[in-house]
């Protein structure tokens, strides 16, 4: 990941005070993301990431609440313009497989597009829709560019970080 932010003003007087670093004005920081598909499967075992597929599943399939947390994620496949999610799912001691595919696309600057998506455990589907999901990124987020190609995706865009 490439960052850029320009620009970055800072209360020095509270920071020799030993306070802590306060901006004095929002800070737009330029990022270039090239996520490689083995990296984005290593970091299934953050919480962050495995905390954000938890409540996925659970959105798509509110039944398995309850065993969200005895969910293992494996590995994340990145197709043409798709995601593949692969995970284990223990109910009850009966370990299941599970994956999730879902196509995700730039809707707008602020908003991703999730669509289609499916849910299927040993070829059964559990949860399918092509009408898809939107994801609000807020104003704070601009995305002017979104691949997801064979084993990467790339990502340009400005975030703000405000005060």
């Amino acid at each position: 990941m490439d960052l850029v932010a320009k620009n970055i003003r800072i209360d020095m007087s509270s920071i020799l005070k030993g306070q802590q670093l306060q901006l004095l004005e929002k800070v737009s920081v330029f990022a270039e993301l090239n996520q490689q598909e083995a990296d984005l499967s290593a970091s299934l075992s953050s919480t962050l990431l495995s905390t954000a597929l938890n409540d996925v599943l659970v959105k798509f399939l509110p039944e398995y609440k309850a065993n969200s947390k005895s969910t293992s994620w494996q590995k994340i496949t990145i197709k043409d313009g798709l995601l593949v999610i692969v995970a284990i799912i223990d109910q009850e001691n009966n370990p299941q497989p599970l994956d999730i595919c879902m196509g995700l696309k730039l809707f707008s600057p602020h908003e991703l597009s999730i669509a289609p998506i499916s849910v299927t455990s040993n070829t059964k589907t559990l949860f399918e829709s092509h009408e898809g999901e939107y994801i609000d990124l807020g104003s704070d987020v601009e995305i002017q560019d979104l691949q997801i190609i064979p084993g990467n995706i790339i990502c340009r865009g400005r975030i703000n970080v405000n005060p």
